[in-house]
């Protein structure tokens, strides 16, 4: 029991750790100025492909459940969304309006990849394609579950069995459920499909649910306990709903990023255990992981192969994505790697692999080791026994470069190439 509640302190430690980190708090800030920005044509295009299906009234009802209680606020989007007349825009209008929408998840996938730690972003090409299936699919899946609530409300066997004594309340209870579910089903699909890294589905489900009840909880604390909107309508007047809707759409996105904080560190816990329970997760282990990095891009980069991305490798050498792409930045700062701006992102080599001497490439990786001031004579003399054994490392190695390492058919066996 003192085991399980000291992994749940060390948890939540670990948690606001991160978020301070990641500064959540400023990006959620950031997201509530783009989604006021971006709120307008997201809504009109959704509206748009809505009214094609005949069911334009479902938006106004989807508003409601999100925003709540500001009626004012929800009449007045609905009211600037019904006046978008795509027919006098024209083309280039339409196209601006496209990119307004899809600039919002833009700024999501940023946001989600900051907390990831992923610095290769999608493709231009396919954020676009993603991106827009978001937006055109997203108002579908709404009527979709829509129709299948009010459908089940309006059948009969359903209406038969809320009747029944016991029945009656399960069923009921599923309805009052639904909301829930809804909000869940949606932040585990963005939480798996926004961050440009392979998120498991365990921990996303488990952000999912946590952030999804906070956000129905405070979606109800706040529309039942707002504390000074009477000085809110003193002060903007008319204008009140407007800082109200703004302080709920922070508070949403400060959830849905502490959410995200939760599958984050859920799914790289035992690295951050470990990483914290070791010395910059032992310098050996460090200088392993760097060398076997370098051997498995440069092996594709002489095959000719495509640019690997973070994700790949991690998978390739059975190691944590967070690690490897700590590993890789660190490459990228000495100088060894470099990260492709094609359609695709990707890691080469700096240099040809014949030009990178692996002695050089480990000495850059353990930094500057010498000291300045004077040190105890039991630290001069382990320091004289590495030195001692760095001398054996270099005369072992020579002058053995990547391309030498690589031409080396026993070493060649040990791996499978990469694809």
């Amino acid at each position: 029991m003192k085991g399980r509640l000291f992994a749940l302190l060390r948890f939540c430690y670990l948690l606001k750790e991160n978020f301070t980190l990641h500064q959540g708090t400023l990006r959620a800030a950031a997201l509530t100025y783009t989604t006021a920005l971006s709120l307008i044509p997201v809504l009109a295009i959704a509206f748009a492909i809505l009214k094609g299906l005949g069911a334009q009234n479902t938006l106004e009802p989807l508003l409601q459940e999100l925003a709540g209680d500001s009626q004012e606020t929800i009449t007045r989007i609905i009211a600037y969304v019904n006046n978008t007349n795509f027919k006098s825009i024209g083309a280039i209008g339409l196209l601006t309006l496209v990119i307004t929408a899809i600039s919002l998840l833009g700024s999501i996938e940023v946001a989600f990849n900051t907390i990831w730690g992923v610095t290769e972003t999608r493709s231009l090409q396919r954020r676009f394609s993603d991106f827009l299936s978001v937006v055109v699919v997203g108002p579908i899946l709404i009527l979709v579950a829509t129709s299948i609530t009010t459908s089940l409300q309006n059948q009969w066997m359903v209406k038969w069995l809320i009747q029944r004594a016991y029945f009656g309340d399960a069923v009921l209870f599923l309805f009052k459920l639904a909301p829930y579910v809804s909000i869940w089903i949606a932040l585990v699909f963005l939480y798996i499909y926004i961050p440009n890294s392979k998120v498991r589905f365990r921990s996303a489900l488990l952000g999912g649910i946590l952030a999804g009840t906070a956000w129905q909880v405070a979606q109800w604390a706040y529309f039942h306990f707002q504390v000074g909107v009477a000085n809110y309508n003193a002060i903007y007047g008319t204008l009140a709903a407007l800082p109200i809707f703004l302080i709920w759409v922070y508070t949403s996105w400060l959830i849905v990023l502490f959410g995200l904080e939760i599958v984050c560190t859920h799914q790289r816990r035992k690295y951050i255990i470990t990483h914290l329970c070791t010395d910059n997760s032992s310098q050996a282990a460090f200088e392993e992981h760097a060398l076997a990095l370098m051997i498995q891009i440069c092996r594709n980069f002489q095959k000719g192969g495509q640019a690997p991305v973070a994700a790949r490798l991690s998978s390739e050498l059975s190691l944590e994505q967070d690690l490897v792409q700590g590993t890789l930045e660190k490459l990228a700062e000495l100088g060894y790697l470099v990260l492709t701006v094609n359609s695709e992102p990707g890691w080469l080599p700096a240099r040809e692999p014949s030009e990178i001497k692996i002695n050089q490439l480990l000495s850059a990786l353990r930094g500057n080791t010498e000291s300045n001031g004077t040190l105890p004579a039991a630290r001069v003399l382990a320091g004289e026994i590495i030195r001692r054994l760095d001398e054996c490392r270099r005369v072992s190695l020579d002058d053995m470069t990547l391309h030498d390492l690589l031409a080396d058919k026993n070493h060649d066996k040990t791996d499978s190439p990469a694809t």
